[in-house]
């Protein structure tokens, strides 16, 4: 029940800090913004730390998808013995978003 809460409240600070953004942005179509189902944000850029010299847009998950996993290697490392590997998922890096006609989305992205 706790994970859930901090889930809800971690993805609901991610969705007012990407709508902040997007009202901001002086081109709304190129901005960041939420998918229809809020699982993923679509972005002109891979890692927003770093300024590519090609836009395109990107995928990233947001907490309510990628924060199951993050739990899991939390639980495996303090009480099932597995080493930590530090990552850096759901931090950043992206999906590059690209579009096949007829072909459903499912089968091509990732």
């Amino acid at each position: 029940m706790l994970f859930r809460k901090c889930v809800t409240v971690w993805q609901n600070m991610s969705i007012n800090t990407i709508t902040s953004y997007s009202r901001v942005a002086v081109e709304p179509s190129r901005g960041v913004h939420l998918s229809e189902d809020r699982k993923r944000w679509i972005a002109p850029h891979n890692d927003p730390v770093f300024a590519e010299l090609e836009k395109c847009p990107y995928f990233h998950e947001m907490p309510v998808v990628y924060a199951s996993r993050l739990c899991e290697k939390w639980m495996a490392t303090l009480f099932e013995g597995e080493e930590y590997t530090p990552g850096r998922d759901g931090q950043s890096g992206g999906t590059a978003v690209f579009t096949v006609e007829g072909v459903p989305e499912d089968l091509y992205q990732f």
